[in-house]
């Protein structure tokens, strides 16, 4: 962890000025730019954490697509993985696909989790997809899922201090585009977005 620190420092600052994407303000938009990073026909869930389980949920597990003519973001919680058609549970039985996996810390601070971060897109050479500030304490880091690393990672990243139930596939994050708890000017919003986008 120290050598991780130490060479691949990258702090809050960089992070957002290193960004492919600007995404600097317009932060009410910024969940349609995350939602763009799904396949359009992925059946997407966004809710709140107790939106799953009964039948009337299953307006919370929509397309990416359908999602997309929403004009504010509906909740504040988002899974990264793509569930069945049929879903209403967020249960990991529903995941028809993982698309990403998240990567946060509770205890690094935001420099020190982004040196975690650049690690993992250029030490392991994993696919950096997108970083949202929660309008908390933390960072969270989607990576394209690589099914082949998860072995590896869920040994590696406990060690790293960074929080085991995302390798959860169901496990809800934060959307970025929404108020955190409510809070007036304290947006989840994205800091940092690869490749291209459509404005929106």
């Amino acid at each position: 962890m120290p050598q991780i620190l130490s060479e691949f420092e990258w702090p809050y600052a960089q992070i957002i000025g290193q960004s492919p994407v600007t995404v600097t303000g317009n932060e009410p938009e910024h969940w349609k730019l995350l939602l763009q990073k799904f396949q359009p026909d992925d059946v997407v869930w966004i809710g709140d954490k107790f939106d799953s389980g009964r039948t009337e949920h299953t307006t919370h597990f929509k397309t990416a697509s359908e999602w997309m003519t929403c004009t504010a973001p509906p909740a504040p919680f988002i899974c990264p993985v793509a569930f069945k058609s049929t879903s209403y549970a967020r249960s990991n039985d529903n995941v028809v696909v993982r698309r990403f996996l998240v990567v946060e810390s509770d205890t690094l601070n935001r420099d020190e989790v982004g040196a975690v971060f650049r690690w993992l897109r250029e030490g392991c050479e994993l696919n950096l997809v997108a970083i949202v500030d929660t309008g908390g304490k933390s960072l969270h880091a989607w990576f394209e899922f690589e099914e082949d690393l998860l072995d590896d990672l869920k040994r590696v990243l406990p060690a790293c201090q960074c929080d085991p139930k995302l390798f959860t596939a169901s496990q809800p994050v934060r959307l970025p585009g929404v108020l955190r708890d409510g809070v007036a000017g304290k947006y989840q919003k994205l800091v940092y977005l690869s490749g291209e986008v459509a404005s929106v």
